[in-house]
């Protein structure tokens, strides 16, 4: 028999319509350009 099992959202997809949220996801992508970037 199988599993259900449900697959959870992304935070930022729950809040990306929120101004905090559009802030949260720039600040991620920053942070990872600059992972990018360095190396890491």
């Amino acid at each position: 028999m199988r599993q259900e099992r449900t697959v959870q959202a992304s935070v930022f997809d729950l809040f990306a319509e929120h101004e905090i949220g559009r802030e949260l996801k720039a600040m991620s992508q920053w942070l990872m350009s600059i992972a990018i970037c360095s190396g890491w």
